[in-house]
């Protein structure tokens, strides 16, 4: 639960840093999960969320995940359901979004840069900087982890395809 200065909790599930403290900076799981953290593809509940966000009266950083761009592409894209058959749950859920949740995601950047205290510039990027599909576990190795962190200048990056939590270091990266 995120909560505001005064105590007052919105509701909203954070991740945050790892080794940060938890009511400090974090960022949100986004529109892909429900105001309790789950995964879904229900878009009364991308809605909801989305909705709770925009009114917060703290900075809110977006940052696009591959679920985002998919909800906009098949939002634009607009296919009625194959006869007979069934949408899948994207192609659903995103013919129930409103224009201006459409909007909302499509002005997402890929990464954001924020400068953090005790990290310097940290960059937040769903996947890796590079792309919203790309796949860092605590597993993978420190060549492939220091190529896939290689196109920016920070020296760390937080991202969360996985939905796992971890710390990794590797050469100068975290």
């Amino acid at each position: 639960w995120q909560y505001l200065p005064e105590g007052r909790a919105v509701g909203i599930p954070y991740r945050t840093l790892p080794g940060i403290s938890p009511k400090a900076s974090y960022f949100t799981r986004g529109s892909g999960h429900s105001r309790f953290g789950a995964y879904t593809e229900d878009s009364a509940e991308y809605q909801d969320v989305l909705d709770r966000l925009t009114t917060l009266i703290v900075p809110v950083y977006w940052v696009r995940g591959n679920g985002d761009r998919e909800m906009v592409s098949a939002y634009d894209a607009g296919s009625d359901p194959p006869a007979g058959g069934t949408p899948d749950l994207t192609e659903w859920a995103a013919r129930a979004l409103e224009r201006r949740h459409r909007d909302l995601l499509a002005s997402f950047p890929p990464t954001v840069v924020l400068d953090i205290d005790g990290l310097g510039p940290t960059c937040f990027c769903h996947g890796t900087p590079e792309s919203d599909e790309g796949l860092l576990t605590r597993d993978t190795p420190d060549a492939e982890l220091l190529a896939a962190l290689a196109g920016g200048p920070e020296r760390t990056v937080v991202g969360g395809h996985v939905h796992q939590r971890f710390d990794r270091r590797a050469g100068d990266r975290r």
